[in-house]
């Protein structure tokens, strides 16, 4: 009899674990499966190091470049004047337009910036900058080479320009400054170096020569802009809106910095509350 009851007490145990496990079958098959509405796509913190000090090392290499031919127009200025019988004011007015133009376009090349990403706004402005600078060698008056080398270049300029500055800010954050101040300093080298180049090549070459090694230093900057790779995006569940308070399940906690604030204003070290919580969580 006990062995029986027994055996009556086991399947009945199998039938209601099948019961409980078995898949439901039909339109409800998936309700407690997540939908992709439920899944978002954020960019993670800002690692301060590992890959962002290539994007830091391309960015000074991109700077170096861009400003140090920008501001070694001085010494091809009397070369062009020779050669389109120009005043010095209008063949100054082509770099004139070049350092204004890829300054004024700063709005156009963010918004590239924000729908493409760093990496193609940065090639295509390396590969427009080194076209101009070709085109610039068969201009065939002053008005034409102002065309090319300051309008065109500029563009070009400042699709280089906008993503070696405002690459490096996504992978730091803490050392955000520091990356950023050595990455800006690849202007100031590269105005000290790149005036004795132009020099040197006028000696061996003329100044359309010298457009044509200036356009191959430009196109450099592709292999730059290709280094400055995004920060992979991440998944994760969407939150909803009145759980901002909680993070990944769990009630926010001030960090360390404000716990030690705290602590020295007298505060008692404990846990937050949910008015503390949300507060934190919205900072």
């Amino acid at each position: 009899m006990n062995g029986s009851v027994e055996d009556i007490g086991v399947e009945l145990t199998e039938k209601i674990y099948a019961a409980t496990t078995t898949p439901i079958l039909g339109p409800q098959a998936n309700s407690t499966e997540p939908n992709e509405d439920d899944w978002e796509d954020y960019i993670p913190e800002p690692p301060d190091g590992g890959w962002g000090w290539v994007v830091m090392v391309a960015s000074f290499v991109n700077n170096f470049v861009l400003d140090g031919i920008a501001y070694c127009f001085g010494v091809f200025l009397l070369e062009y004047v020779k050669f389109f019988n120009s005043s010095i004011a209008s063949a100054s007015l082509a770099n004139s337009l070049l350092c204004g133009v890829y300054l004024l376009v700063g709005p156009i090349v963010g918004a590239l910036v924000n729908k493409f990403g760093c990496r193609p706004v940065g090639i295509a402005g390396s590969i427009i900058g080194a076209c101009a600078f070709l085109l610039s060698t068969v201009s065939k008056s002053v008005v034409v080479f102002q065309l090319t080398y300051g309008v065109i270049g500029g563009f070009g300029f400042g699709m280089m320009y906008l993503p070696a500055v405002v690459g490096v800010g996504y992978y730091f954050e803490k050392k955000r400054g520091i990356a950023t101040g050595i990455a800006v300093c690849g202007t100031g080298i590269g105005v000290f170096c790149m005036a004795p180049f132009g020099k040197f090549l006028l000696h061996n070459v003329d100044w359309k020569g010298a457009h044509i090694a200036l356009a191959g230093l430009l196109l450099q900057g592709c292999i730059s802009s290709a280094l400055m790779r995004p920060l992979t995006p991440k998944r994760r569940r969407r939150q909803p809106k009145g759980d901002a308070e909680k993070t990944n399940g769990h009630a926010a906690v001030p960090s360390s910095d404000d716990q030690k604030a705290l602590l020295e204003n007298g505060a008692a070290p404990t846990q937050p509350n949910a008015e503390n919580s949300r507060r934190y969580a919205c900072d």
